[in-house]
């Protein structure tokens, strides 16, 4: 409803498990999608068939992300592009080249919005990262730098929204 992060900003959101992370993070590019920018869903955890369920049965995603496929069905609008990784052995260098390269302009449209749907721990998932608390703001920073308006998940403690569990979010403040 005309609120949310603005052009060229860069957002971290501080999620706990079982929160509707996903669906907003869906929301910020579905109002990309409405406005006609390009964007991309990098994901650690869904893939594109789940996001497809989630949308279909969502309103105010499925209005915006959503065209009939052929043989039935629906399919993503050309401008909701969707990159799903799966656990790997994998550098921090070529993590952070393959966001970059899969941002770029697909059929002379530039990537405009991307949002990555959980970045806690990827060291658990992808082995070989190393230094996420330099990766991640560095990866924001570039994506900034090229006109893409970046949102990022971070998973938090269950329980620390009430302060029941320490964090500290300062790192990515």
């Amino acid at each position: 409803d005309g609120t949310g992060p603005t052009s060229g900003s860069s957002t971290v959101l501080l999620a706990e498990p079982g929160t509707r992370y996903t669906y907003l993070a869906m929301r910020f590019l579905a109002a990309g999608c409405a406005r006609g920018e390009s964007t991309l869903f990098v994901s650690t955890k869904e893939d594109n068939d789940a996001l497809l369920r989630i949308a279909e049965r969502e309103p105010a995603l499925s209005r915006d992300l959503l065209l009939p496929a052929d043989g039935g069905g629906f399919r993503f609008v050309d401008d909701f592009r969707v990159l799903y990784l799966h656990p790997e052995f994998i550098s921090a260098g070529k993590f952070t080249w393959d966001l970059l390269r899969f941002a770029e302009p697909e059929n002379g449209r530039p990537v405009m919005r991307m949002a990555f749907d959980n970045i806690y721990r990827l060291g658990d998932r992808f082995p070989l990262l190393q230094g996420q608390d330099f990766m991640i703001p560095a990866l924001v920073d570039m994506l900034r730098y090229r006109g893409v308006t970046p949102l990022f998940v971070e998973l938090v403690p269950p329980g620390s929204a009430k302060g029941r569990v320490p964090f500290d979010p300062a790192r990515w403040m």
